[in-house]
């Protein structure tokens, strides 16, 4: 793993700051390997500096940070939080978030770019995620890249559902990844890049339409098993099946 990042590192250009907050008593297990897990990261990499703090203590103030564990990429520039550990699926998504953050790149496509320098008033993101889910991370990044490309108007927020249960039950998140944003429920599932910027200015749920293959319907096929749906249930029965061939 660290030969890989070592190798995914070498892309960073500027310094990228992280900053942990924690307190005791409060989900201490993903305390503790939160803090070992972006220790390594610095180890790895001269240019990613870490600090550590208490919640409680005057940068927890200063951020209004409540929320144990928590870290925040960037925080002199961007506002771009995990609350929870990055572990499991949304590891992808965290070193994708330092990269581009690392980078000033938001890697949005150029009509979301240009759709979202019309946005005239203040964002706040979160999009609420376990850490198996593998459609998370599209979503949190999704959430990012709006942040990085307009800082002084959107924050994004990655909010592991399970660590923190009170804020999903205020939210009632059930499905994720599910995204709030201005404190209102907006969707639920991964999003097309289009799709999330329309409704983060809009702030209403956008309908997509669905295009077909022509002829998509009117082929047949024989197959030995088929699997409706890809949750834990579905993905389970696709590794059962393979394993019976």
């Amino acid at each position: 793993t660290k030969e890989v990042l070592s190798k995914r590192f070498k892309d960073l250009d500027e310094s990228v700051h992280l900053a942990v907050f924690t307190k005791k008593g409060e989900n201490d297990e993903f305390n503790q390997i939160t803090q070992l897990f972006v220790k390594e990261l610095s180890l790895i990499s001269e240019k990613i500096t870490v600090d550590f703090h208490t919640i409680g203590d005057d940068t927890a103030k200063k951020y209004n940070i409540t929320r144990s564990p928590t870290i925040i990429i960037q925080p002199e520039k961007y506002h771009i939080w995990y609350i929870g550990a990055p572990f499991g699926e949304e590891g992808r998504s965290f070193i994708d978030a330092v990269l581009m953050v690392s980078q000033n790149d938001s890697r949005l496509s150029q009509a979301s770019q240009k759709r979202l320098a019309e946005l005239k008033e203040k964002r706040h993101v979160m999009v609420f995620v376990t850490l198996s889910c593998p459609y998370c991370p599209g979503q949190v990044i999704n959430g990012f890249k709006a942040a990085i490309e307009r800082p002084d108007l959107i924050s994004a927020e990655c909010v592991d559902a399970s660590e923190q249960m009170e804020l999903s039950q205020q939210f009632n998140v059930g499905a994720v990844p599910h995204t709030v944003i201005n404190e209102e429920s907006i969707s639920k599932g991964l999003e097309p890049e289009e799709k999330f910027i329309e409704e983060l200015i809009t702030l209403k749920e956008v309908e997509v339409e669905k295009s077909y293959d022509d002829h998509a319907t009117e082929q047949q096929v024989e197959v030995d098993l088929i699997v409706v749906g890809a949750g834990p249930a579905g993905l389970t029965a696709g590794i059962y099946g393979a394993r019976s061939g």
